[in-house]
C-alpha cells in the first residue's frame, strides 16, 4: 500500500516539477456595427443566426496576421507565435468578444491581451473609416457628374430637354441624400469593457493541490490494490473459515500485545484449550504428532503452548524440537538447548541425559548440531527414537520445519499425523492445498489446522499463578 501511495505521489511531484508556469490574461471588448465589417449595421438589424455568424467571423479576424502585426507593434515585441498563445471566443451570443492571451509571465500575458484588444478595435475602426471615405468620395464624384449633366440639360431647347432636367434633378437629390446618410454613419469600432489585468496565479492546478489530489488517489488505489490482492490470494480468515480443504480449524490463536498482557494471555489459553480438545478428539493416545507451519509460521510457540495445555489436563507430554530453521524451543521454554535431539540421533548422548522437564512437560531441545539434524532425522535413528518413547507418553509432539521441506517430510514420516499451522489473512488456500497434496503422496495424515493471527505476538501462555522456573527439573518420563 505504501509503495502504491509513494509511486502516485512521486509521479505527481515529477509532473509538477517538469511543468513550466504559464499565465493567462483576458480582455473583453464590445463590438459596434461598422461599415465593411462582418458585423455591419445591416447585419446587426437582421436575424440572430446572421448576427452569430458575423460575431464568429469577427473572432477569427482577431487572429489574422494583420491584427497580430498591429498588436506586436503596440506591445513592443513579437506576439503570438513566439511569445505566447491567443484564444478568442464569443460571449453568450452577444456582441462581445473575450480575448485571452497566455504567456510565461503575468506582465507579458496582460500586455499581450490588451494589445490584441486595442489593435483589433483600431483595425476595425481604420477599415470602417477608409470604407466610409471611399464611399463618400464616390458619391461626391457622382453628384458632381449629375450636377454637370443637369446644367447641360437646362441649356437645351424643347420638350426632351425638360425631361432630362427633371431626371437629373431627381438623380442629384438621391445622391445628396445618400451622401448625407453616409456622412452620419458611425465608424466607432467598439470599446474595451474589461481591460486586461495581470493574473495573480499560474494556469492549471496548483502544485500543492495536485500533490494533495495525488495523495488521495494514491491512497484509494493502494486500498483497492490491497483488497484486490487479498481477494486474489484467497487467504484463510479466522472469522470466516472453520474448515479449509476438508480439514477442521481446531482453534484461532488471538493477539497478545506483550508478555504481561494478562487479558490477551487468558484468550490465548482458552484458544489452546480449544486446540487441545481438537487434538484429543482426533488423535487417540498414545500419539505422535508433528506440528508444521504452511510457510513461515510461528509454530515454535504453538508446540509448547499445546504441550502445556495437554499437561494441564493430565496428559503426559514430550515436546521434541526438530526445526533447524527456527531459534529453538529451548529459548521459549527457558531451558538449555544442548544436549538434545541431534546428540541422541548422533549417538553421543542417551535420552535421559538430553531431556528436561519444565512447566509439566518433558522437552527434548535441538542439541549441539542443529544443521546436522537435517540429515540425521532422515535416517532410521529418528524412527527408533519414536518407537522407544511412544509408549511412555500420551502425546509426543514434534516441532518440525515448515511444510514442504525435506526436514518436515522426515519428521512427518516418523509420526502418526500432522497439525498444520496457518497465518490468518496471509496463508492462502493454494498453499494449504499444495502442502496436503504433498503429504498425501507421502502417506501422511493431516489431523487439522490451527490459525494464528499475523500480529499475534504470542507468548508462553502459562497460568497466571505459575511462577517462572529458574532451574529445569529432571525428566518425569525419561526412558533410559
Amino acid at each position: 500500500m505504501l509503495l502504491t501511495l509513494a509511486l502516485v505521489v512521486g509521479l505527481a511531484a515529477a509532473y509538477a516539477a517538469t511543468q513550466e508556469s504559464s499565465y493567462t490574461a483576458r480582455s473583453v471588448v464590445l463590438l459596434k456595427p461598422v461599415p465593411g465589417s462582418p458585423l455591419s449595421p445591416e447585419v446587426a438589424t437582421t436575424s440572430g443566426t446572421q448576427n452569430t455568424i458575423a460575431m464568429q467571423t469577427e473572432a477569427r479576424t482577431v487572429t489574422t496576421p494583420a491584427v497580430a502585426a498591429l498588436a506586436s507593434e503596440d506591445a513592443g515585441r513579437l506576439l503570438r507565435d513566439e511569445d505566447g498563445e491567443l484564444a478568442v471566443r464569443v460571449l453568450d451570443a452577444t456582441q462581445t468578444l473575450e480575448i485571452a492571451y497566455t504567456s510565461d509571465t503575468p506582465e507579458n500575458a496582460r500586455s499581450g491581451a490588451q494589445a490584441f484588444a486595442d489593435s483589433f478595435l483600431a483595425y476595425r475602426g481604420t477599415a470602417a473609416t477608409e470604407l466610409q471615405e471611399s464611399r463618400i468620395e464616390g458619391l461626391e464624384s457622382q453628384a458632381e457628374s449629375a450636377q454637370q449633366s443637369l446644367r447641360d440639360a437646362a441649356d437645351g431647347v424643347g420638350g426632351f430637354a425638360q425631361q432630362q432636367v427633371q431626371l437629373f434633378t431627381d438623380r442629384l437629390a438621391q445622391l445628396n441624400a445618400n451622401l448625407s446618410a453616409e456622412q452620419v454613419v458611425s465608424t466607432d469600432p467598439g470599446t474595451v469593457l474589461n481591460p486586461a489585468e495581470e493574473p495573480t496565479a499560474p494556469d492549471g492546478v496548483p502544485s500543492w493541490l495536485l500533490l494533495a489530489l495525488a495523495a488521495v488517489v494514491g491512497a484509494v488505489l493502494a486500498v483497492l490494490a490491497a483488497l484486490l490482492r487479498e481477494w486474489r490470494q484467497d487467504v484463510v480468515r479466522s472469522e470466516e473459515d472453520f474448515s479449509v480443504s476438508g480439514l477442521p480449524v481446531f482453534a484461532s490463536i488471538p493477539r497478545v500485545r506483550h508478555k504481561h498482557d494478562e487479558e490477551g494471555l487468558a484468550h490465548v489459553r482458552e484458544a489452546f484449550r480449544q486446540l487441545r480438545a481438537g487434538v484429543v478428539a482426533n488423535c487417540a493416545r498414545p500419539h505422535v504428532l508433528v506440528v508444521s507451519g504452511v510457510g513461515k509460521n510461528p509454530q515454535s510457540l504453538v508446540v509448547p503452548n499445546l504441550g502445556i495445555s495437554l499437561a494441564d489436563a493430565g496428559y503426559s507430554v514430550l515436546v521434541v524440537d526438530a526445526d533447524a530453521y527456527a531459534e529453538g524451543l529451548h529459548t521459549a521454554l527457558g531451558v538449555e538447548g544442548r544436549p538434545g535431539l541431534s546428540d541422541i540421533l548422533g549417538r553421543n548422548e542417551l535420552f535421559h541425559d538430553a531431556v528436561r522437564s519444565v512447566h509439566g512437560i518433558d522437552v527434548l531441545p535441538i542439541g549441539h548440531d542443529p544443521a546436522g539434524i537435517r540429515d540425521l532425522q532422515g535416517g532410521p535413528a529418528l524412527r527408533e527414537l519414536v518407537d522407544r518413547v511412544r509408549s511412555d507418553y500420551d502425546y509426543v509432539i514434534f516441532n518440525a520445519a515448515p511444510s514442504g521441506t525435506a526436514d518436515s517430510d522426515a519428521a512427518m514420516s516418523a509420526a502418526e499425523s500432522v497439525l498444520l499451522v496457518v497465518v490468518d489473512g496471509q496463508t492462502t488456500r493454494a498453499q494449504i492445498e499444495a502442502a496436503l497434496d504433498r503429504q498425501r503422496h507421502l502417506g501422511i495424515v493431516a489431523a487439522g489446522l490451527v490459525n494464528v493471527r499475523r500480529d499475534a505476538g504470542m507468548a508462553l501462555a502459562l497460568p497466571p499463578t505459575e511462577a517462572p522456573v529458574d532451574e529445569p527439573t529432571p525428566a518425569t518420563h525419561a526412558n533410559a
